[in-house]
């Protein structure tokens, strides 16, 4: 009843990203026959910057870990996004940490920060995309590559997309974007289903811990600023352009003083990690997970070491 269960959701899902993955191809088809955009200064990252490593069925992204530019075509002004302190780190430990559940670390991606140098012009912003580039963008072909995966196995996926955004002077609420998969999925059962467990799962975690700064606690807004969902639809957002594959998605925007507990703190990263995990049990996988010998078999151990790349991470901010 149990593998009955994760096959039929691991089918809905499946057929939703193939039908959405072709309505996307052919869009981008006639986008790029439409479009006047020039797109031949672009070129694809250089493969050493980025690591992308494709093992459980729950994908953490980081793709402002480096310093990028964004925009500057067609009229789009030019600017420059400075990197974001941690994230790639949270995404490691993330990463690392639910292999306690799966056996294998979670699929993830970063850039590769100490070979990256920073506003590299070939690095364009995954979470600043038209269509037109999304095939230039390594981070949106790894995004298929993960929906083809989940595909594969037959099990049930979620993408999380880690940012990290300043200290507000009124609040420290971890920003939990759903924007893309409210706008644009048909099943708003399951996009229901999860907002009702990020909130929950985070709202319980932070509720024990009483001020963190500033008299000031950590909290949750479910409704930010920064959903994920740009309504001009000019340019996408990683979690977006995940959400149009038919992949469940979310964006986390995690203020810095919970990104430097996060990073320092291994038992608060650990229930962190394990409020996602009980939001994919529940609200994807609805219920219960394969046994820890079903992920092992099916799931792929990383070719890159994550103490490793933490470490080399920890030497580049010293």
């Amino acid at each position: 009843m149990l593998f009955a269960r994760h096959a039929r959701a691991a089918r809905i899902l499946c057929i939703a990203f193939r039908n959405s993955t072709q309505a996307a191809s052919n869009h981008l088809k006639d986008d790029a026959k439409e479009s006047n955009k020039d797109t031949t200064v672009m070129t694809q990252s250089d493969p050493s910057t980025y690591i992308f490593e494709l093992g459980g069925p729950l994908l953490l992204t980081a793709p402002h870990g480096i310093a990028l530019w964004r925009g500057g075509w067609d009229g789009v002004k030019k600017e420059k996004h400075i990197d974001e302190v941690w994230v790639s780190e949270i995404v490691l430990k993330l990463a690392k940490r639910m292999s306690t559940v799966f056996g294998v670390p979670a699929s993830f991606m970063v850039w590769n920060v100490p070979r990256t140098r920073p506003y590299d012009e070939r690095n364009l912003d995954p979470n600043f995309l038209p269509k037109e580039l999304f095939g230039l963008s390594p981070w949106h072909q790894a995004l298929e590559s993960f929906g083809s995966y989940g595909c594969d196995v037959k099990q049930p996926i979620l993408h999380v997309d880690i940012h990290g955004k300043r200290d507000r002077k009124g609040d420290l609420a971890l920003d939990v974007g759903m924007g893309g998969m409210k706008a644009l999925w048909k099943d708003k059962e399951i996009v229901t289903r999860l907002r009702k467990g990020y909130e929950q799962s985070f709202t319980n975690m932070f509720g024990p811990m009483g001020i963190v700064k500033n008299g000031m606690r950590f909290t949750v807004d479910m409704d930010p600023e920064m959903s994920g969902f740009r309504l001009d639809q000019s340019v996408f957002t990683l979690s977006t352009q995940s959400a149009m594959m038919g992949i469940p998605s979310v964006q986390l925007e995690i203020p810095k003083s919970m990104r430097q507990k996060l990073n320092e703190d291994d038992d608060f990263l650990a229930k962190f990690a394990d409020c996602i995990m009980h939001v994919y049990k529940q609200g994807i996988c609805q219920g219960a997970l394969p046994s820890r010998d079903w992920y092992t078999t099916h799931c792929r151990t990383p070719a890159t070491d994550i103490d490793t790349l933490l470490m080399e991470l920890k030497k580049q901010q010293q």
